[in-house]
């Protein structure tokens, strides 16, 4: 009787116990690499890597030119293929978990070939299981939305734009260049947003970035300056404004304490006359409720400027160039360690970058 009470009683406890061993090893910290794969294989290949405690896991691999983008949830990749062939490749990779959702060819779609290999080029909403992109859909060019569960594609009212950065917003997607900024909404697929005039150059274009608290944010020339409120409308009666540093990397918006903060990173060597630096020797993040810098962190060496602050904004992940060791900075101790050797040469931003960090 009492074994039996026994058995039971570590059947309940073990029950209780399993979700949360489960969830703690699906929250482990991991950094999701996009690079060329090893010397045995075609140097048009290219391999998705997760990097964690547990070591080095291949996750997918892809071929040619490829574009990607990332949600707080999944990462996409597009892989491009000839335009005599089907269409391009669609992988999209849980972030936590590192499985594969969804692997499908695109029948008709060609995005345009860059000169750059790999590119981040797509506007991710997992929620609504969509990519869009610039391309070719059945030889019309424009901008695309397509569904990786129904295998829908749609055409995007208004004319392309050169060289465009996409990016997710809760309403809809955002596409622009240095000239001109285009918003769609994401149930109507409605052009909702046409701004004409912009800041920067085809080298050195305008960042864009929504905060969750004010709207869409331009930063150019040192500036930050509001373009529309949080329902992407420019009625806006006091506009945001105010300055910072100059910038070496993108810009993140992450949620930390309760509240957005902003972080980008810096660099104290030389920039090249024709690009912006591709490296930082220092992170920064910023307040922009108030306009002032909260951190400013020396990294104690030189890092490429593709590094990735986690989705919960606890950690800033970036990488050795020369040697590819990843270090992880930690927010609230402000200590800097090593998280992993990937073993990856020459780490250049061009060839191999960090996609994101979780």
């Amino acid at each position: 009787m009492h074994k039996s009470i026994w058995r039971l009683f570590w059947r309940v406890v073990l029950a209780a116990l399993l979700p949360l061993a489960v969830g703690q090893a699906k929250s482990a910290p991991s950094v999701l690499v996009l690079a060329r794969a090893g010397t045995n294989k075609p140097s048009s290949t290219f391999e998705v890597l997760s990097f964690s405690s547990a070591g080095r896991k291949a996750v997918a691999e892809l071929e040619g030119h490829v574009w990607y983008g990332t949600d707080e949830n999944l990462a996409a990749f597009l892989q491009l293929n000839a335009p005599g062939s089907a269409g391009a490749r669609l992988v999209v990779i849980d972030r936590k978990t590192q499985a594969i959702t969804a692997d499908k060819i695109l029948p008709g779609v060609h995005p345009w070939p860059l000169k750059m290999i790999i590119s981040q080029r797509l506007a991710v909403r997992s929620q609504a299981a969509t990519v869009d992109f610039d391309g070719f859909l059945e030889h019309t060019s424009g901008f695309f939305e397509v569904n990786w569960k129904t295998g829908a594609a749609v055409r995007l009212p208004g004319d392309p734009l050169g060289s465009p950065t996409w990016l997710s917003v809760p309403s809809g997607v955002v596409v622009s260049n240095f000239k001109t900024m285009a918003a769609y909404d994401a149930s109507t697929h409605k052009q909702v947003l046409l701004l004409e005039g912009g800041c920067g150059s085809y080298l050195q274009p305008r960042q864009v970035y929504y905060l969750p608290t004010v709207g869409l944010m331009e930063y150019c020339n040192g500036t930050h300056r509001q373009l529309t409120d949080t329902n992407l409308s420019t009625a806006v009666v006091h506009l945001k404004q105010f300055s910072t540093s100059e910038m070496a990397s993108s810009i993140f918006v992450r949620n930390m304490e309760g509240q957005p903060r902003l972080i980008w990173g810096e660099s104290k060597e030389a920039a090249d006359s024709r690009m912006r630096p591709r490296a930082v020797t220092e992170i920064v993040s910023l307040d922009p409720g108030s306009g002032k810098e909260v951190l400013r962190k020396p990294l104690e060496g030189t890092f490429s400027a593709g590094f990735q602050p986690n989705s919960a904004g606890t950690a800033i992940y970036f990488i050795k160039p020369q040697n590819g060791e990843i270090f992880r900075l930690d927010l609230k101790t402000q200590t800097i360690s090593s998280f992993a050797e990937t073993g990856l040469q020459n780490f250049d931003g061009w060839s191999s970058v960090m996609v994101a960090a979780d």
